[in-house]
């Protein structure tokens, strides 16, 4: 019995190291200071898929406000909520607000398929005259609604026109949208 258990052990010791396991998760530092997940699996052929950990930022430009201009970002990770859009103005706006549809599509030719709000409104930029924003500005909009976005999902921001600025060059609005996996 006993040789029979030492001819088990060493059957399963090799056996064991001949097949090994079928996948790992590791976490890894970048070269950038962030970290992610890192993942080999078996059924990719041991090829590394990688996951970020932590908030996920996304930057577009929206280059004029006085006429409809739309920026897009694609989406890198899968189960995203959008939890939130900061902008920052590059010019003053003299004359009506900047106003934003946002919305999430699955083609690059932004079929509207779900629109981004905050369940009561668009993201808005109130006009300057002394009292509203100006170059340099940040305005923070936190979306409650259809604020989820797939990878290679598109979000596109459109400024719908109608305001003014003091530059004659539009250089308009630098958009950073923040990612959190659900």
């Amino acid at each position: 019995m006993r040789r029979f258990l030492y001819v088990f052990a060493a059957l399963w010791l090799v056996v064991g190291l001949y097949h090994g396991a079928d996948a790992a998760w590791n976490i890894m530092q970048k070269s950038d200071g962030t970290a992610q997940w890192r993942a080999t699996k078996a059924d990719t052929a041991g090829a590394d898929i990688n996951h970020p950990i932590g908030s996920v930022y996304l930057n577009v430009l929206v280059s004029d406000l006085a006429t409809l201009s739309t920026g897009a970002v694609v989406s890198p990770i899968t189960r995203a909520q959008i939890t939130s859009i900061r902008s920052v103005l590059m010019q003053d706006i003299t004359s009506a607000d900047a106003v934003f549809a946002m919305w999430v599509s699955t083609d690059l030719d932004g079929t509207v398929s779900s629109e981004v709000t905050n369940t009561t409104s668009r993201m808005t930029i109130t006009a300057g005259n002394g009292t509203g924003d100006e170059t340099g500005d940040v305005d923070t909009f936190t979306p409650t609604g259809n604020n989820k976005i797939e990878r290679n999902q598109v979000l596109f921001i459109q400024s719908l026109g109608g305001t003014t600025t003091v530059s004659a060059i539009s250089t308009g609005v630098w958009f950073t949208i923040t990612l959190e996996r659900y």
